[in-house]
C-alpha cells in the first residue's frame, strides 16, 4: 500500500516533524510493507525531522497530483484557511498552505484518485462561519476526526458531528525502546545531571507576555524544591526556543549554584527521539509546547504547561486522556500545576493515554482495510467560498504592506532570520 502522509513537516517544531514517525511506526504494525510519502506546502526538509524528502502540496486543485492509496492528513491544527504573512507566503490567487493541507487532497479523494483522511487535527480560532463551510466539505472524505472538542464543534452542525479520536502521539513512547532513549540522553546532558534527575524545561516567547525572567524563577524553584537539576530544551525551533534559553541559562545558573544544581542546555535542533527521548528520561516537564506536554504525559511524568488559555488545545488535549490540573495561564500556577501532577498517578494516565491513542488509530485502519464507501457530493459553491473566505484574509492593503516586507527580508540571506528573532524578543 502506497500511503501520504500530509502536515508541515517543512516547519522546525518538534510536534508538527514528529507526526510522520508516530505515524509510519503504527501504519508499518498492519502494513510494514507500505510506502510512505510525505507531503508538505513546500520541499524544505527540517532539520529535526527524521526523513529526507517532501513532495511539494499543490498551490490549487490539479487531477492527478497524487498516485498514493491513500492520504491521511495528521495533527496540529491543519484545518483551517487564511493566506499568511509568516512562515508560508504563497501568491493570493493560489491556495494558502492551510487549502494545500486539506482541501486539494479532498478534491482528489473526490474525484476518486485516492482515499483521504483526517485523523485527530485540530482546528485554528476563527469567525465562525468559514468553518461551517470547512466542515460541509469534509463530508466527503472517507474519515475526519479531531483531536478535541473545540475543533469538532466549530466543523460540526446539528445534523453532523465530527467524532473525536486521542492525538497519536500520546503512544510516542512507543517508537524506541528504553536503553536506546537513555543512550540518547547520555550524548546529549552531562553524566552529572542525568545521575542526579532533571527537570525538562522550555518555552517559546509568545506564552510568557515579557515575563522571561519571571519564568526562571519559576522554574528554579521548583527544581531547588525538588533537588533536581534543570535541562533546557529547545522545542519550538521556528519560535527561537534556542536564543530564548540561552538567555536565561546564567540567571537559572545563579539561582541554582547555592544548592549545589546545574543548568545546561542542550544542542539546537536536535533530531526528534532525542527530543523524546530527553523528555521521557526526564524528572518531568515544564514547558508551553503541545507535545512536550503529550511526550511528558506518554512518559508519566508530572508537567506543568503554561498556555494562553485555560481552554485551549493544551487543555482540551490533555484532559481528552484524563489529565487535569497540569495548566496555568500564568507563570505563578507553574509550581501548583507540577505539584498536583506529581500527586496524581501517571503512570496509570500514561497508560490509559497510549491505549487510548491506538484504539482511536484502529479507526484509520479499518478505513483503510475496508472497500471505499459512498460519500456526500462536494458541493462547488463551498468550494468557491472557502477559496473567496482563503484570499479575504490578505486582502487589506496593510496585509499586502506585510506580505510585501518579508518577501523582501526573504531575499537578502539571514535577514529575516534575524528579523524573526527580533520581533520574537520584543514580543515576550
Amino acid at each position: 500500500m502506497k500511503i501520504g502522509l500530509i502536515g508541515t513537516y517543512d516547519v522546525e517544531n518538534f510536534g508538527d516533524c514528529a507526526f510522520p514517525s508516530m505515524y509510519q511506526f503504527l501504519l508499518h504494525k498492519y502494513w510494514p510493507d507500505a510506502q510512505i510519502t510525505l507531503y508538505s506546502p513546500t520541499t524544505k526538509v527540517a532539520d529535526i525531522l527524521e526523513f529526507e524528502q517532501l513532495k511539494e502540496l499543490p498551490g490549487s486543485d490539479v487531477a492527478g497530483s497524487f498516485v498514493e492509496d491513500a492520504l491521511v492528513l495528521t495533527g496540529g491544527e491543519t484545518i483551517s484557511y487564511g493566506h499568511s504573512a509568516g512562515t508560508y507566503i504563497y501568491p493570493v490567487a493560489s491556495y494558502s498552505a492551510f487549502l494545500r493541507l486539506w482541501l486539494g487532497p479532498l478534491l482528489a479523494a473526490a474525484r476518486g484518485e485516492t482515499r483521504f483522511i483526517a485523523h485527530a487535527v485540530g482546528g485554528k480560532l476563527g469567525d465562525e462561519t468559514p468553518y461551517k463551510v470547512i466542515g460541509r466539505l469534509l463530508r466527503s472524505a472517507d474519515l475526519v476526526t479531531f483531536r478535541d472538542q473545540v475543533s469538532s464543534d466549530r466543523m460540526s452542525t446539528p445534523d453532523w458531528r465530527f467524532p473525536l479520536a486521542t492525538d497519536p502521539m500520546f503512544a510516542i513512547r512507543n517508537l524506541a525502546s528504553k536503553p536506546e532513549f537513555a543512550n540518547r540522553v547520555s550524548r546529549l546532558l552531562s553524566a552529572e545531571n542525568i545521575a542526579g534527575g532533571y527537570i525538562a524545561c522550555q518555552v517559546s516567547l509568545p506564552y510568557v507576555k515579557g515575563k522571561l525572567e519571571t519564568w526562571a524563577v519559576s522554574v528554579s524553584e521548583i527544581a531547588i524544591s525538588l533537588k533536581l537539576h534543570v535541562a533546557l530544551v529547545p522545542i519550538c525551533h521556528f519560535l527561537n526556543d534556542a536564543e530564548v534559553l540561552e538567555s536565561v541559562r546564567v540567571q537559572i545558573a545563579n539561582l541554582l549554584s547555592p544548592y549545589e544544581l546545574c543548568v545546561e542546555i542542550v544542542p539546537e535542533r536536535v533530531k526528534i527521539r532525542d527530543t523524546i527521548a530527553l523528555i521521557g528520561c526526564s524528572s518531568g516537564f515544564i514547558g508551553t509546547s503541545l507535545h512536550g506536554a503529550v511526550t511528558a504525559v506518554s512518559f508519566g511524568k508530572p508537567l506543568a504547561v503554561l498556555s494562553s488559555s485555560l481552554n485551549g488545545k493544551h487543555e482540551q488535549t490533555l484532559r481528552s486522556v484524563g489529565v487535569n490540573g497540569a495548566v496555568t495561564d500564568n507563570i505563578g500556577g507553574l509550581r501548583a500545576c507540577f505539584e498536583r501532577t506529581s500527586s496524581s498517578d501517571m503512570g496509570e494516565l500514561a497508560d490509559n493515554a497510549a491505549s487510548l491513542a491506538e484504539r482511536d488509530f484502529i479507526q484509520v485502519v479499518e478505513r483503510l482495510k475496508a472497500s471505499r464507501q459512498p460519500r456526500p457530493e462536494i458541493d462547488k459553491n463551498d468550494v468557491v467560498k472557502i477559496v473567496n473566505f482563503d484570499k479575504a484574509t490578505v486582502a487589506s492593503f496593510k496585509h499586502q504592506l506585510n506580505r510585501n516586507f518579508l518577501l523582501m527580508l526573504r531575499r537578502i540571506p539571514g535577514l529575516y532570520e534575524g528579523y524573526r528573532s527580533l520581533r520574537a524578543r520584543l514580543a515576550g
